[in-house]
Protein backbone atom coordinates (compact mmCIF):
# COMPACT_ATOMS: atom_id res chain seq x y z
CA UNK A 1 0.00 0.00 0.00
CA UNK A 2 0.89 3.46 -1.05
CA UNK A 3 -0.09 6.64 0.70
CA UNK A 4 1.18 10.36 0.66
CA UNK A 5 0.38 12.35 3.55
CA UNK A 6 0.62 16.60 3.31
CA UNK A 7 4.20 17.17 4.03
CA UNK A 8 5.85 14.05 3.31
CA UNK A 9 7.00 11.96 0.23
CA UNK A 10 5.10 8.77 -0.89
CA UNK A 11 5.68 6.09 1.41
CA UNK A 12 5.46 2.22 1.26
CA UNK A 13 4.55 -0.03 4.93
CA UNK A 14 7.52 -2.03 5.14
CA UNK A 15 7.92 -4.58 7.52
CA UNK A 16 10.92 -6.16 9.41
CA UNK A 17 11.74 -7.43 12.63
CA UNK A 18 13.68 -6.18 15.80
CA UNK A 19 14.74 -6.97 19.25
CA UNK A 20 11.83 -6.57 21.89
CA UNK A 21 13.61 -4.40 24.25
CA UNK A 22 15.06 -2.22 21.01
CA UNK A 23 11.02 -1.83 20.31
CA UNK A 24 10.30 -0.88 23.82
CA UNK A 25 13.02 1.56 24.09
CA UNK A 26 12.19 3.09 20.93
CA UNK A 27 9.00 3.65 21.91
CA UNK A 28 8.64 5.25 24.90
CA UNK A 29 11.39 7.39 23.54
CA UNK A 30 9.21 8.47 20.72
CA UNK A 31 6.20 9.23 23.45
CA UNK A 32 8.74 11.62 25.08
CA UNK A 33 9.55 13.47 22.63
CA UNK A 34 6.02 13.39 21.04
CA UNK A 35 6.97 11.86 17.54
CA UNK A 36 6.44 8.61 15.60
CA UNK A 37 8.77 5.41 16.14
CA UNK A 38 9.43 5.96 12.31
CA UNK A 39 10.82 9.18 12.67
CA UNK A 40 14.10 7.44 14.71
CA UNK A 41 13.98 4.88 12.80
CA UNK A 42 14.19 6.44 9.01
CA UNK A 43 16.92 9.20 10.48
CA UNK A 44 19.70 6.74 10.94
CA UNK A 45 18.97 4.77 7.41
CA UNK A 46 18.90 8.23 5.77
CA UNK A 47 22.22 8.78 7.52
CA UNK A 48 23.97 5.69 6.51
CA UNK A 49 22.24 5.77 3.08
CA UNK A 50 24.44 9.91 2.41
CA UNK A 51 27.79 8.29 4.10
CA UNK A 52 27.61 5.46 1.85
CA UNK A 53 27.09 7.49 -1.20
CA UNK A 54 30.17 9.77 -0.46
CA UNK A 55 31.88 6.99 -0.30
CA UNK A 56 30.86 5.60 -3.62
CA UNK A 57 29.62 2.44 -2.39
Amino acid sequence: MWYLTCTEKLRKNYNTTFRIDLIKKIKVLATKKDTRVNDFLEAPIQDLLKKNEKKGK
